[in-house]
């Protein structure tokens, strides 16, 4: 399969009747908010320290600027504003530190006590702080998804108004979404479920690997089935990591957001 042969054209112009080449846009967005910590983080302040709690810490700050809270004109309307779009950034709390979540985090812990067994004590405190913090969000009122200027970030309004435009009738166009995080591409599925834009069909496309608290990443067999429907057009918009940026040939693919 190595032994093989490139060939190509001295006059590119040559190609121009059978490919066009791909158009690049910048979408641009306002500027976003410094990270800030939600009520529901300070009511998890006293768990920062646990380490299998540190990803979501960290995530739910970034989200806050990228992906919640739009930055007002009027000094009155940001302070009466400044607890709202929280949305986005306790998401994570929400479907990464569920029963079973906890539960498995909590058997991990303790599967660390033969390899700390003069330690018992602080193996005991995180397996308590675990559950405590799961109480902690459990207990949580958390906003409510609306439709308002002020519970989104600009970037995220942006990237929304985009997907409306191009989907504002049913059609086979399709899309991908890369993102960072798998924590992002979470969230982004649970919004745009939840907005229901219409004529799009949602997938999301994340890596086998990793070991952190919410990871549920895809089997090989599973990452087959999403590329497959998507393919077929079953999905037509894909919400991915950096997993789908290699070795994978989409040859519909209309348009690649990153």
């Amino acid at each position: 399969m190595l032994h093989s042969r490139i060939c190509t054209t001295s006059d590119l112009t040559l190609l121009q009747k059978f490919f066009s080449r791909p158009v690049e846009k910048t979408l641009v967005y306002d500027r976003l908010l410094f990270p800030k910590d939600t009520h529901l983080v300070e009511k998890l302040a006293a768990f920062k320290n646990v380490s299998c709690l540190k990803p979501l810490f960290t995530f739910s700050r970034i989200a806050s600027s990228q992906l919640g809270r739009r930055p007002t004109f009027s000094l009155l309307l940001t302070l009466l504003t400044n607890d709202q779009g929280t949305w986005c950034a306790d998401q994570v709390w929400k479907f990464a530190l569920t029963e079973l979540e906890a539960t498995r985090q909590e058997r991990r812990v303790g599967m660390r006590k033969k390899d700390l067994p003069d330690d018992p004590e602080i193996l005991e405190e995180e397996m308590k702080a675990i559950r405590a913090a799961y109480g902690v969000v459990q207990n949580h009122t958390f906003e409510n998804l609306q439709l308002n200027r002020e519970m989104f970030s600009s970037k995220l309004q942006t990237l929304c108004s985009f997907l409306r435009q191009k989907y504002f009738k049913p059609t086979d166009y399709r899309c991908i979404i890369f993102v960072n995080r798998r924590y992002t591409a979470k969230v982004l599925s649970i919004l745009f479920e939840e907005l229901s834009f219409p004529n799009i069909r949602l997938g999301t496309l994340l890596g086998s690997s990793g070991t952190g608290i919410g990871y549920n990443g895809l089997t090989f067999k599973e990452q087959a089935i999403t590329m497959y429907r998507f393919r077929k057009g079953i999905y037509n918009c894909l919400i991915s990591t950096s997993v789908a940026e290699e070795g994978v040939d989409i040859p519909d693919c209309n348009l690649v957001i990153r």
